[in-house]
């Protein structure tokens, strides 16, 4: 009985491998075979309106919506980009938009659906543009990789509300240095190897020949020593003589 069994499981299992995609037998066809699997993960266009309830905010431009039929679904607001997690004005962009939408009904004209099914498309709230509001507010930057998907007369409606929002200072153009979310992403997906320290040593003579000598954080000077340290100098009088840059 038992060996029956086995001879049974052997031949389901040589169905089951007989269905899945088997490996391409040349370039061609490997080419034509990762192209085929790319092309699910790749965002798509799509034309769906629909309507629904806000029921969480994740950041200045992503929210989920329960739709009619009760199924959620997660939305991003089309050509704005919203601070993430990690950056300086994501509460502030996270709590305007929660402002406008949160346990409101909206209406969605989504255009694109991305690999992780979400939709991308304009939000109305009360008949007022979402994306609008967040740029006019400075709670967002204009996303232009998504702007092609507008016509002319509301992206320029995006470009100008920006462009006012940034001169007057308002929402993330208040911080010290704005980075666009998507620079920032890059950065966090290529992180820059953090400055190493190098010893510290003291010189009472002038730097090498070519060597600029180094304002300090603290008014001292130094200069670079070939393997990368800092040569501070005690006769400050030799600071005042050469020329000293800001940064090393």
């Amino acid at each position: 009985m038992l060996g029956r069994m086995l001879v049974l499981l052997a031949v389901i299992a040589l169905g089951w491998l007989s269905i899945l995609p088997q490996a391409p037998q040349n370039e061609k066809n490997s080419s034509e075979y990762n192209s085929a699997v790319n092309k699910a993960k790749k965002p798509k266009a799509i034309a769906e309106s629909f309507e629904g309830r806000v029921i969480s905010v994740e950041d200045g431009d992503t929210f989920s919506v329960r739709r009619p039929d009760q199924t959620v679904v997660t939305v991003s607001i089309l050509a704005i980009d919203a601070p993430e997690f990690k950056q300086e004005s994501f509460k502030k962009s996270k709590k305007a938009l929660s402002d406008l939408i949160l346990n409101k009904n909206v209406n969605v004209n989504a255009s694109i659906k991305d690999a992780q099914d979400h939709f991308i498309g304009s939000v109305f709230v009360d008949g007022q543009d979402v994306g609008l509001l967040q740029l006019e507010k400075g709670m967002a930057w204009q996303y232009q990789q998504f702007a092609i998907d507008q016509n002319a007369k509301v992206r320029k409606q995006y470009t100008d509300a920006q462009a006012k929002a940034q001169s007057e200072g308002a929402g993330i153009w208040d911080d010290k240095k704005p980075i666009p979310p998507w620079v920032f992403r890059g950065e966090q997906a290529n992180p820059i190897p953090q400055s190493i320290e190098v010893p510290v040593t003291r010189a009472s003579v002038a730097p090498p020949p070519g060597r600029k000598f180094i304002l300090g954080p603290r008014g001292g000077c130094y200069y670079l020593a070939d393997d990368g340290h800092k040569v501070y100098v005690k006769d400050k009088s030799l600071c005042a003589a050469a020329e000293i840059a800001t940064k090393p």
